[in-house]
């Protein structure tokens, strides 16, 4: 039931995702959804009814994958075209290269205190990110600032080379 809330918050998410960044801009999209987060993980951690935890598991998927998925479509977006792959691989081999050592981490909290123990510990760390995130200039950037950096990225992407010249060949 728990795979089928994650789930279920994970597509509400994808479809959600569109109209919260025209409505809200990209920034307060990631910072509303990590401070959500926050609650969500508090209140799993929190909760002994498994109804409610099954609910806001729900939001808390829902929540991550909101603001992952920000962050990936703002990247390609404001990446020019020759650099695009290169950031990707890079911002995906520095988030899933983590992942083994929060599971570790989070393993041994269980182990040693418990799960609602880890989920705190998980609502911590999440709740520095969304406190840093308020604390920095996204709060104060608008939806026409992306806007700006967008058109910026496409206008250097029309003016920069299209292929890598080496010696007599071009490679493509």
């Amino acid at each position: 039931m728990a795979v089928l809330g994650g789930l279920t918050g994970a597509l509400c998410a994808t479809l959600a995702l569109p109209r919260l960044t025209r409505w809200l801009g990209p920034p307060r999209v990631s910072l509303l959804g990590f401070t959500a987060n926050v609650v969500f993980l508090t209140g799993v951690a929190l909760t002994s009814s498994l109804p409610v935890a099954l609910m806001l598991l729900l939001g808390w998927q829902g929540t991550h994958l909101l603001v992952i998925s920000n962050g990936i479509v703002l990247r390609q977006q404001l990446t020019p075209d020759r650099l695009r792959s290169r950031v990707n691989t890079s911002a995906r081999m520095i988030a899933w290269g983590g992942q083994p050592f929060g599971a570790a981490i989070g393993g041994a909290v269980a182990e040693v205190a418990s799960i609602r123990a880890t989920y705190l510990l998980m609502a911590l760390g999440v709740g520095i990110s969304a406190t840093a995130g308020w604390l920095s200039p996204l709060r104060r950037a608008e939806p026409a600032t992306v806007a700006r950096l967008e058109q910026e990225a496409e206008q250097a992407a029309q003016q920069a080379p299209t292929a890598l010249t080496l010696g007599d060949e071009t490679a493509h």
